[in-house]
């Protein structure tokens, strides 16, 4: 497993680094939480043959909430170093030795941990604290981190700038083997549907 640093989040080098290669944040491309066979699986690896045939990354749409996540992280990270008496280390990204799989974590915690940040609309974040557990929405997300990095834990954060109290919400999730062992297998076949792909585009 490799660990890139140095290359910011979110930039162009970033999004050169993960062409191709099937990253955490859309995993659920992949896999449904349930640990089953994502629909859009075969239309995942469509997009991953096609990055490795871009010289640069097509445009990215990002609207108004991403951008408030973009800015609002850094305090995020700030509000759970206080909440945990952590320190945060931030990199650019894990990626796997084979080069096919990739996880750009929000920060390191010590040997074992990770974080996740996540900044909400209000109604959602609020959501996030009534329920008391990190969501299903994001279980591949977190599930394949783990997976990738080889770490033992990751904390799901929620945070909102604007609530007068609670912030911040945190949840820690462990690894669950099973499920990562499912992930793994149909991540594979991803990859592998992938290289079918450009293997037909060499031929035509």
């Amino acid at each position: 497993m490799q660990i890139i640093k140095d290359i910011e989040q979110g930039s162009q080098e970033w999004f050169q680094l993960r062409l191709g290669v099937a990253t955490a944040s859309n995993f659920d491309k992949i896999i449904t939480a349930g640990g089953k066979q994502s629909t859009t699986l075969e239309k995942y690896a469509l997009q991953l043959a096609t990055d490795l045939m871009l010289t640069e990354p097509d445009p990215t749409y990002k609207n108004n909430l991403m951008a408030r996540g973009n800015e609002v992280e850094p305090l995020a990270r700030q509000a759970y170093q206080e909440e945990t008496f952590s320190i945060v280390e931030e990199i650019t990204m894990f990626k796997s030795d084979c080069g096919n799989f990739g996880y750009s974590p929000d920060g390191l915690v010590g040997d074992d941990g990770l974080i996740e940040i996540k900044c909400p609309l209000g109604t959602t974040h609020f959501q996030y604290i009534i329920d008391n557990k990190a969501p299903t929405d994001y279980w591949q997300q977190l599930q394949g981190g783990l997976w990738v990095s080889g770490r033992k834990w990751i904390d799901f954060v929620s945070y909102h700038n604007n609530f007068k109290t609670k912030a911040i919400f945190l949840k820690r999730v462990e690894r669950d083997e099973n499920y990562i062992a499912k992930l793994a297998e149909l991540a594979n076949k991803a990859i592998a549907l992938r290289d079918e792909l450009l293997t037909k585009l060499e031929g035509k």
